[in-house]
């Protein structure tokens, strides 16, 4: 995956990010850097967020890691990390949902 997939692949997870942080703040529109709580969230909103990420992303995120990363660019990042995105070369790399999606097989194959 050359560079400019790799810029491809982070602007579509964090547009998927965006968009679920709209279904939880829709009065808002926040900045790719500016913190939930800044958005206007809440407590609950975040669980909210937390369970709505997850669905999307099985397993990706605890709440510590929204309140560890609360924005939105940060929360792409985390996925993509999640993803084996930031391997080296040597080692090839899946596109974020291809990983994302084995990992969802994974995990409900040991449920």
């Amino acid at each position: 995956m050359d560079s400019t997939d790799a810029e491809r692949e982070y602007a579509e997870v964090r547009s998927e990010v965006r968009r679920i942080w709209h279904s939880v703040l829709p009065a808002e529109t926040p900045d790719d850097d500016q913190g939930f709580f800044e958005c206007g969230g809440s407590s609950i909103g975040m669980v909210k967020l937390l369970s709505l990420l997850n669905t999307r992303f099985p397993g990706a995120f605890t709440l510590v890691d929204l309140y560890e990363k609360p924005t939105i660019k940060l929360q792409a990042r985390h996925l993509l990390a999640a993803a084996g995105m930031r391997t080296g070369p040597a080692r090839p790399r899946l596109a974020a949902r291809q990983r994302l999606a084995e990992m969802r097989r994974e995990r409900r194959g040991a449920e």
